[in-house]
């Protein structure tokens, strides 16, 4: 039986667009949102607005970064987002250029994951 619409975009939002954990929420099987989702026009604009909030959240840990010199921030903006295509064709390029394991020491906050 299906949970009301609801509770179905209450566990989308509270869990950021991640599908398993929004199904063990309301206690469905992932297959089983899916279906929903297949199946609802509205559920799926619901999951696409808090994919793009998730998003917010992580563009605004990106410029944060950015704001205190994190140069591993600043090389994938570059690599993602930069205007001068011809500075970096493709993420990796820059790697070959500058040894950034050696200037980590000099960056006040360089978080493994970026």
């Amino acid at each position: 039986m299906k949970p009301e619409s609801t509770k179905i975009v209450e566990a989308i939002h509270a869990n950021k667009g991640n599908l398993t954990r929004a199904a063990k929420q309301i206690g469905v099987t992932r297959k089983t949102i899916y279906e929903w989702l297949k199946a609802d026009d509205t559920l799926r604009a619901e999951l696409a607005h808090a994919r793009e909030i998730l998003c917010d959240m992580a563009e605004d840990v990106l410029v944060e970064q950015l704001e205190n010199g994190n140069l591993k921030a600043a090389v994938f903006v570059l690599q993602h987002f930069g205007r001068r295509t011809d500075l970096l064709e493709k993420p990796g390029d820059f790697d070959d250029m500058v040894d950034l394991e050696a200037l980590d020491a000099t960056v006040p906050y360089c978080p493994e994951e970026l």
